[in-house]
């Protein structure tokens, strides 16, 4: 082949993978809001012929003759050539360093361990989930080893997620983040204050709750025109299905608590469909998963939704939608928000110990795939830790290990992108106020328009086509860093708490 013919044959890879890929995505959401158990068989075949064609695609004669230029020739034309040609090899090597069966397998095992998760929640007992556990998590350390059969699996699989980042350097920055947490906590304690956020648990309507938190992530940026709503899941998320169309899926619910977790979802989206348009015709739209996806998320729920110019600027807008509101404080609401307090619900956590519950699971999955714990012993040392960090032990396994959908097989070895998303959003906060100093007055009038151009010019655009150390060094020249996260939530809470006036 001469450079045209491999520059679309290349493209070509990208362009079906994307179609299989958004296939895929339709199906993904409808499995979690609408497969009937007893629909799970057909569509574990019709999810295995769909990755049989996704992997076909990397094995032709073209993908071949590709694979041997490449591996001798790795840097394209330009940055998103690049990416491309290095994407490439990436998901060949993954297909042919894992034998088919137990890619097969896992993919059976998957589907059925998240039906076998949601069975295990209605009845608020591990023990049915737990056999369809150790299962996935056994296929997923045979999957690591078989691509890296002289590493730590578990090592392989925070790497396919969170490219580039070593379990040396995640555990250092967590360590330094759970220590600096733990002094917050203290001066908390310290403080005497007590915030009641009962105004947080009172149920309104909730259509009217849905309609508010939408109009609010519209207000944000979120374009209806290149997103939907699906209402009917037990655990938010999104799904980007194409270049200009990423779903928000959440369970309805009247809670204030709502609003947060659609901006979180929005964060997401409009990261999936804000790629430029040489990114989009490179197939590499979407976003970089794991650490940058989910810190997009929480830039627009937490630096924006739960910062005190922002509930400044909707709370008219709240009490005259829901007069029950009228009578509570402005200030009582927005620390009402961001009390901390220990809670046993991951999504339901403060900003300040979110980051042990992220944490905690991480040090789980880590611990399993160096063999130091057993699928057997993991709602116990779940639980233990629950108590030894966050003062409080889960009353029950829905309470506990049945809370995330993670552990049902795809996403084991993704938690520590929680905490780094949120360690990432510190050294992005840094970035933006320099180039915005009036940060807070954007956000207290309204205007988001300059927030959100910022996002898209530094970060959105780009899509898969960086990586996320690409990103990381545009933001430090240190690398990873926990301590910009640390001093704002310290600056942020010591206004709440009193220490920081």
């Amino acid at each position: 082949m001469n450079a045209q013919e491999r520059k679309a044959a290349l493209q070509n890879i990208y362009t079906l993978s994307g179609y299989y890929n958004s296939i895929s995505g339709v199906l993904g959401i409808d499995q979690w809001g609408g497969l009937p158990d007893d629909g799970v068989d057909y569509r574990l075949k019709v999810n295995g012929f769909l990755n049989d064609q996704k992997r076909a695609l990397y094995f032709t004669a073209e993908a071949e003759e590709l694979a041997a230029y490449y591996k001798e020739h790795p840097l394209g034309e330009n940055d998103i050539e690049s990416a491309q040609i290095r994407a490439f090899l990436k998901q060949r090597s993954f297909y042919l360093d894992v034998p088919k069966e137990l890619f097969d397998e896992f993919n059976r095992k998957r589907v059925e361990s998240m039906t076998a998760w949601k069975q295990a929640r209605e009845a608020k007992d591990f023990n049915i989930f737990k056999p369809y556990m150790k299962d996935v998590f056994e296929l997923r350390k045979q999957i690591a080893l078989a691509l890296r059969p002289n590493d730590d699996p578990f090592a392989t699989l925070v790497d396919l997620t969170d490219e580039g980042l070593s379990i040396d350097d995640i555990s250092r920055e967590f360590n330094k983040l759970r220590e600096g947490i733990v002094e917050i906590r203290r001066k908390i304690e310290q403080s005497g204050l007590e915030i009641d956020n009962s105004v947080l648990k009172q149920e309104q309507d909730a259509d009217d709750m849905m309609n508010f938190a939408k109009a609010l992530a519209r207000e944000v940026g979120y374009q209806d025109s290149k997103g939907g709503y699906n209402e009917k899941v037990i655990h938010a998320f999104s799904s980007t299905i194409g270049p200009r169309d990423a779903r928000i899926s959440t369970a309805k619910h009247g809670k204030p608590s709502l609003i947060m977790t659609i901006l979180h979802e929005s964060g997401h989206s409009m990261y999936g469909y804000s790629s430029n348009e040489a990114v989009v015709e490179a197939g590499l739209f979407g976003g970089i998963s794991g650490g940058f996806h989910e810190g997009q998320a929480r830039f627009i729920e937490n630096f924006i939704g739960r910062s005190r110019a922002y509930i400044h600027h909707i709370y008219p807008k709240l009490v005259e939608t829901f007069p029950a509101y009228a009578d509570i404080p402005e200030e009582d609401f927005y620390r009402a928000l961001n009390k901390v307090a220990s809670t046993c619900k991951r999504t339901e956590a403060d900003e300040v110990t979110y980051n042990l519950h992220v944490i905690i699971r991480f040090e789980l999955e880590r611990d399993y795939f160096a063999g130091k714990l057993s699928i057997d012993e993991m709602r116990d040392a779940w639980n233990d830790k629950y108590e030894e960090y966050l003062g409080i032990r889960p009353q029950n396994d829905l309470e506990g290990i049945l809370q995330d959908m993670h552990w049902t097989g795809s996403w084991i070895g993704y938690f520590q992108s929680y905490a780094l998303g949120n360690v990432y959003d510190g050294m992005i906060y840094n970035a933006i106020r320099k180039d915005l100093p009036n940060f807070s007055e954007l956000v207290e009038v309204g205007n988001f328009a300059p927030i959100i151009n910022w996002l898209t010019e530094n970060i959105w655009q780009y899509g898969r086509s960086v990586t996320a150390m690409d990103l990381l060094n545009k933001f430090s020249d240190n690398g990873l860093d926990a301590q910009p996260l640390l001093d704002y939530l310290d600056e942020k809470f010591g206004k709440i708490y009193g220490w920081n006036k």
